[in-house]
């Protein structure tokens, strides 16, 4: 993550840590030398780009969910249904892009717990597509925007509606 988005999710990661009267020097500590002081202040600053891994760190060791880190406010995730169903065969023949990709993965990875791996939909729950939302809101292409996925998801035309 780099520009505003990394200097949003810097101060909130700076806000959080004073919150619990941690110097950057304690962070340090707590996360067993895992993020050096300079670079979580440099992380902080906007100053050095930001991996969703590493924010998934930080947010650990503050013991915070990692969305907290993207809004000052949690943001409720609306979704009009408890599930959405997605159209698998388009899903497959849209150009390869990092949102594709993330998707596909993800719809893999449900779909191999389901054991469900003939169809030509899937159905997802209301919370994979909250976790779909956080997760997509991190991607550089995002900036920071958290109605991302869904609008991603609306511009594909992906999404089917029940009749």
């Amino acid at each position: 993550m780099t520009g505003q988005g990394a200097s949003t999710v810097g101060a909130r990661i700076r806000a959080i840590r004073r919150e619990r009267g941690w110097s950057l020097r304690e962070f340090e500590e707590r996360s067993r030398g895992q993020i050096k002081s300079i670079t979580l202040g440099s992380y902080e600053r906007g100053d050095r780009s930001l991996s969703v891994e590493t924010m998934s760190l930080i947010a650990e060791i503050l013991e915070v969910h990692p969305a907290e880190l993207l809004h000052k406010q949690p943001q409720p995730i609306s979704t009009d249904t408890p599930r959405h169903i997605y159209d698998l065969l388009k899903i497959r023949s849209l150009e390869v892009t990092p949102e594709r990709e993330l998707l596909l993965r993800f719809i893999n990875e449900v779909a191999g717990y389901r054991g469900d791996w003939r169809g030509a939909v899937i159905s997802v729950r209301q919370s994979d597509v909250a976790n779909l939302t956080l997760i997509f809101a991190l991607l550089p292409e995002s900036q920071g925007e958290t109605n991302y996925f869904r609008r991603w998801v609306d511009h594909q035309g992906i999404r089917l509606e029940k009749s």
